[in-house]
């Protein structure tokens, strides 16, 4: 059986709605993954040149830039001719939100609303979005399903921030409160599936561990850090994980972390690689370890310091263009991340776009002293809440533990600190406390000090780095 074959078997085990019984996408998009190269390059060359004519049109921030540049768009073919368009980045968007919104969308699209970023190198950047490219998560997030083998019959275990869970009372959820959903998030809008039970990943890794031996979950999905707290909870019990496979979101999974989540979590961990101001924009394959891209949504390069494309196994700068959100066309984003195009063809013989030895952000947690998280949640609720104006003057931010009970809060600011947000971060700070509150110091930079490649933004002194 070819792996396309097998992947057309997967498929077969999704049920879809009686409502989209009619529906065709699914196996059209599983046909997709196995195009001729030269198919799926000429496809992405029209698209791309179609949605550049559309930004110089539509798109009063590309309109300007290009003309700035002397681009001629009539003249732009696709995919070769992408170094000639400026890279943008967070501070783009941030200083130029408004110019990067079209004045008119296709009569087809309506507008969904915005997207937040995280926030993690400062004040959240949000993006516009359309009905279009916020279904398209949908219907990604199943291809990422069936590509790793889940089974949508059986239920699936979800701990992450309580900021990112739904909101079934519209508040937040405390920790050690679960809930329930009749269905996976997302896809449930077109398949049957089983559960969804989530629980907030401030509940504490013993009481995360008893709850997932009571859950009948086969999948868990967290971030990296939560997932590597997990492993190291069922190392100190008697208990042995039931789960089938794990899904590492939102972080970098190390080699270690995955090698300790495999063996005391779930013997099979999968990862994607998405961004809220694109949507899904890959999928890391079994059979590889490579990321394929998802075309249909967005298209990849990896360039050098000069913005030159690099040679296969060569790290760069990951540069994603999407092009399916026509509200607020992003062109050539700089996702501060690095990456490498691979030497080889993947073996599982998807033309897709891919790359490999993904280099983000991430924090390490499960070797942090009782109370770490806590600490960081609060920070970040703080940060989640505040107002535009409270943050406006904040350009990035690093919380640094320096010991146990001693922490110091870098700001990167263009001014002073807004001193509301500084009284609620002391405040934030004194309530998660248990018991008598470490020392916080805030410090107000011109620039914080990135030792390597990647900044981030909780580093710790009594934490491992591998």
């Amino acid at each position: 059986m070819s792996y396309a074959e097998y992947q057309r078997s997967e498929l077969r085990k999704w049920k879809l709605w009686p409502k989209h019984q009619h529906l065709t996408q699914f196996s059209t998009l599983l046909e997709n993954e196995f195009i001729h190269h030269h198919t799926r390059r000429n496809n992405l060359n029209n698209r791309l040149a179609e949605l550049v004519r559309y930004c110089a049109t539509t798109v009063p921030y590309y309109r300007a830039a290009f003309a700035q540049h002397d681009i001629d768009v009539q003249s732009f073919s696709g995919m070769d001719n992408l170094k000639i368009l400026p890279i943008i980045d967070r501070a783009t968007i941030k200083d130029n939100s408004d110019q990067l919104q079209s004045t008119q969308l296709p009569v087809d699209q309506s507008l969904y609303g915005f997207a937040s970023t995280s926030g993690s190198t400062g004040q959240p950047i949000k993006v516009l979005h359309t009905d279009l490219s916020i279904m398209w998560f949908s219907i990604l997030k199943q291809r990422e399903y069936r590509s790793w083998g889940f089974n949508p019959a059986h239920a699936m275990a979800v701990v992450r921030p309580a900021v990112d869970l739904p909101r079934p009372s519209g508040e937040l959820i405390n920790a050690k409160s679960s809930f329930t959903l009749g269905g996976w998030q997302y896809v449930d809008r077109y398949f049957q599936t089983g559960d969804m039970v989530m629980l907030p990943d401030t509940s504490g890794t013993d009481y995360i561990v008893e709850w997932l031996q009571g859950q009948s979950a086969s999948y868990i999905m967290a971030m990296a850090a939560v997932l590597e707290q997990i492993a190291l909870g069922f190392t100190n019990t008697e208990h042995r994980s039931k789960l089938v496979s794990a899904v590492s979101i939102s972080q970098q999974l190390t080699n270690g972390m995955r090698s300790l989540v495999e063996q005391h979590v779930a013997p099979s961990v999968h990862q994607n690689y998405g961004l809220n101001e694109i949507g899904l924009v890959a999928m890391q394959c079994p059979e590889s370890g490579q990321y394929h891209v998802h075309n249909e949504n967005c298209l990849i390069e990896i360039v050098d310091s000069n913005g030159e494309p690099c040679e296969p196994g060569k790290p760069g700068k990951l540069l994603v263009t999407a092009l399916q959100n026509l509200a607020m066309p992003l062109l050539r984003y700089d996702t501060d991340d690095l990456a490498e195009y691979p030497s080889e063809q993947c073996p599982c013989g998807r033309s897709m776009q891919s790359f490999m030895n993904l280099q983000g952000r991430y924090r390490r947690t499960a070797h942090l002293p009782a109370g770490t998280w806590d600490y960081w949640d609060g920070l970040l609720r703080v940060f989640g809440q505040a107002s535009a104006e409270e943050m406006s003057t904040i350009k990035q931010y690093q919380l640094h533990q320096l010991a146990a009970d001693n922490f110091s809060l870098k700001l990167k600011v263009d001014g002073t600190i807004s001193q509301t947000l500084k009284t609620k971060i002391h405040q934030k700070w004194r309530a998660v406390a248990k018991g008598k509150p470490a020392k916080l110091t805030i410090l107000e930079l011109d620039k914080i000090e990135q030792p390597g490649k990647k900044f981030q933004n909780f580093i710790s002194d009594v934490t491992p780095q591998d």
